[in-house]
């Protein structure tokens, strides 16, 4: 039995509230039935529209029986469709990101393997460490396409997510930056120990740049180079710009935005200090990035080191040249366009700064 389609219910509830009587109502014809169905033949003139047709072979009736049919075949035809391409890709070798879980079975972290394409792989691998919470959202799509990129030159990337972010197994409330620490040296691992690269390179953005200097300072672990975006060196007033930005955006997220609620909002020092943008803060990672300075950032001797800010950051210009003069391998690179770290997705700014992209993706590769 067909199925019953909504316009074959809208007479009867017409009826029920007192509508079109049934007497008035259109009885359609079985060329309309045939339309309705969605059978694009039409009915030749002069011809008996109640005979019976001569079926067409299911080639030529494909996408001429019922809506739903049709939609449904059109879906399964799509995704056979891209399972072919996929299976084609990889065959070719243009499909290298595995997905892997690693790490102590009581600590287990989800992580993203690009394998290095192309005749000559690089001995040269590279480890992404994330932001935290929505910075983490707003640089997903820039750390996919620097990966892929990377992949593309010879070397091996992982990228992963720390315990309690992203589709790593715990809770917002686990995260905490001791843990977050020891993550990055067990992703270090993973990836030397899948690529056998001879040389590693880590690149962090926000306080995944600060995790990553404080993992390399860590006795006994070796980094080739670091490449740091815009770390996070002072981390009250990091709590306090995402505590001012969730404010700004819960009030335009009003209908009628209210300048005084933000205000009195602001001026309330315990108003949404356990979250920020949906994402929880725990009180112990709280008081973790209140008691962070840049003292607490001491980059490691033996490495290389570029940091990339804004040109007129000068507290990030500024421990820079202190880490150069204590006798650190680290440089400067002003970058104009980068990316809006806490904005709303929605407004029309780039995900993927094509000149972020092509300086970050430059000092991975050297």
């Amino acid at each position: 039995m067909r199925p019953e389609h909504a316009r074959d219910r809208i007479p009867a509830l017409l009826d029920a509230q007192g509508g079109v009587p049934q007497s008035h109502r259109h009885r359609p014809e079985p060329r309309d039935r045939f339309l309705r169905r969605g059978c694009r033949r039409r009915h030749a003139p002069g011809r008996d529209r109640h005979r019976r047709r001569h079926r067409a072979p299911v080639a030529a009736r494909r996408g001429c029986g019922r809506r739903s049919g049709s939609v449904a075949g059109a879906a399964r035809r799509a995704r056979a469709g891209r399972a072919a391409v996929a299976d084609a890709d990889t065959r070719r070798g243009k499909l290298r990101m595995k997905p892997l879980l690693f790490g102590p079975p009581s600590r287990r972290l989800f992580g993203l393997y690009h394998a290095p394409e192309g005749p000559k792989p690089s001995d040269t691998a590279v480890l992404l460490c994330a932001p935290m919470g929505h910075e983490a959202l707003r640089s997903h799509r820039f750390y996919r396409v620097l990966a892929i990129r990377l992949a593309r030159r010879g070397m091996a990337v992982l990228r992963f997510d720390s315990h309690g972010a992203g589709d790593s197994p715990g809770a917002d409330e686990d995260g905490e930056l001791e843990g977050w620490r020891a993550d990055v040296g067990e992703a270090d691992r993973e990836l030397r120990a899948r690529s056998g690269a001879k040389r590693v390179i880590w690149f962090g953005a926000r306080l995944g740049a600060s995790l990553a200097v404080q993992a390399a300072s860590v006795p006994g672990t070796q980094v080739d180079k670091l490449v740091l975006w815009e770390p996070v060196l002072d981390g009250a007033a990091y709590l306090q710009a995402l505590r001012e930005r969730h404010v700004k955006e819960l009030e335009w997220s009003h209908a009628l935005p209210d300048a005084g609620w933000r205000r009195a909002m602001l001026r309330d020092p315990d108003a949404f200090i356990d979250e920020a943008f949906g994402f929880a803060i725990s009180p112990l990672l709280r008081r973790q990035l209140l008691a962070l300075t840049p003292t607490d950032l001491v980059l490691p001797s033996g490495a290389e080191i570029v940091v990339v800010a804004k040109p007129d950051d000068r507290a990030t210009q500024g421990w820079v040249a202190q880490q150069a003069a204590a006798g650190r391998h680290a440089r400067w690179l002003a970058l104009a366009h980068s990316l809006i770290w806490t904005s709303n997705p929605f407004p029309n700014n780039a995900m993927v700064p094509a000149d972020a992209l092509q300086q970050i993706a430059g000092e991975l590769s050297e």
